[in-house]
């Protein structure tokens, strides 16, 4: 019994020290924007997925345990993806009217910015950099 408070306790501190070094943070850290945005994500998600596996497995775990330490542990790693967004970052804000208008304008400036800059990193032109933009500027927005 004593070792499972142990283990218990360990799980409970190594989880607060994920916690502050999420995909999300590390991403808004960055300055993370669009298709960079999205692929760092997806990376990082993809690399939980496999230390949360093995982590399981280390423990002996399997289906329904396993699952349901697979969906904990890989959402601890990632974050909360919203709070990257313009939008998520107005709802932390709680900002309204003007003040709300002005930011999500402020916001999608700079992401139009970012994601123009990535666009013609990847050497895009006319239609493709124009669909990149409207996908990019949009994910960065948080619009659905």
């Amino acid at each position: 019994m004593r070792l499972f408070a142990i283990a218990v306790g360990l799980c409970l501190l190594s989880s607060s020290a994920l916690a502050d070094t999420s995909c999300t943070s590390k991403a808004a850290d960055k300055k993370l924007a669009g298709a960079a945005l999205a692929s760092y994500m997806t990376k990082c998600e993809e690399d939980a997925a496999k230390a949360c596996d093995a982590d399981g497995k280390s423990q002996k775990l399997a289906g329904a345990a396993l699952d349901s330490h697979m969906k904990k542990c890989i959402g601890m790693a990632v974050g909360d993806k919203s709070s990257l967004t313009c939008t998520g970052k107005a709802t932390e804000k709680k900002l309204a009217g003007a003040a709300l208008k002005s930011f999500m304008k402020k916001c999608e400036d700079d992401a139009s910015v970012v994601c123009d800059g990535d666009g013609k990193s990847q050497k895009l032109a006319g239609a493709a950099l124009k669909s990149h933009m409207t996908k990019c500027v949009a994910d960065a927005v948080g619009a659905k």
